[in-house]
């Protein structure tokens, strides 16, 4: 298995940072991980989720905010009409190489993943979804919209929150709500069977479509 650091150039002329971790064999499956906007822990996450999604078969994406070509200074714009604009660019870069793209998103890249243009995704699964109320009418307008597979996991003792109401009665395509019995996602070493947990729910999503 690699990994290799790529740009991607954005519309308004900056780089999107990535990483992309390869299988040692040639795939079609490509799972972005999109986070909106990243966090260390988002990213450590995603790190830890590589390594298994690739040993399933599946190269992995995760990127960065944007940064100057210059300067080499992340800017400071994270609008979500920025997060869409970013996703679906590299939605762009990857269609013709990968028939079959699949998308985590991790909390508040949930409201990214919702407003993009979806024509190039099989599935997607979101990570305990959340969303800033300011963008509430321009999501529940974009969920009627949205037609692929959507499975929901959260870190849930007991009940739903508002957030994940919203994505999974507002859809209009197959969906699944699941559940992995810990107070959050932020695993440690000691969660490593309730991580486990999580990405194989995960698997069985992307493995359907």
């Amino acid at each position: 298995m690699t990994e290799e650091n790529i740009k991607i150039k954005s519309l308004d002329d900056l780089n999107i940072e990535g990483i992309i971790n390869k299988c040692n064999f040639k795939t079609q499956k490509l799972i972005i991980f999109l986070q909106y906007p990243p966090s260390q822990q988002g990213d450590c996450l995603f790190e830890s989720s590589a390594s298994f999604f690739q040993e399933k078969g599946f190269n992995t994406f995760r990127y960065d905010l944007y940064r100057d070509e210059q300067s080499e200074e992340k800017c400071t714009d994270t609008t979500v009409l920025k997060g869409i604009s970013t996703f679906e660019t590299v939605l762009d870069y990857f269609k013709d190489e990968y028939s079959s793209i699949h998308v985590v998103s991790y909390k508040s890249g949930a409201q990214v993943l919702a407003c993009s243009n979806s024509k190039n995704i099989k599935s997607c699964v979101l990570w305990q979804p959340t969303y800033e109320l300011s963008n509430l009418e321009l999501i529940s307008q974009s969920l009627a919209l949205f037609t692929k597979p959507v499975c929901i996991i959260v870190p849930r003792m007991s009940g739903t929150s508002t957030a994940e109401d919203l994505y999974y009665k507002n859809t209009n395509c197959p969906n699944q709500f699941s559940t992995v019995q810990c107070s959050s996602f932020n695993f440690n070493e000691e969660d490593s069977e309730k991580e486990k947990e999580l990405l194989y729910i995960t698997l069985a999503w992307f493995e359907r479509y």
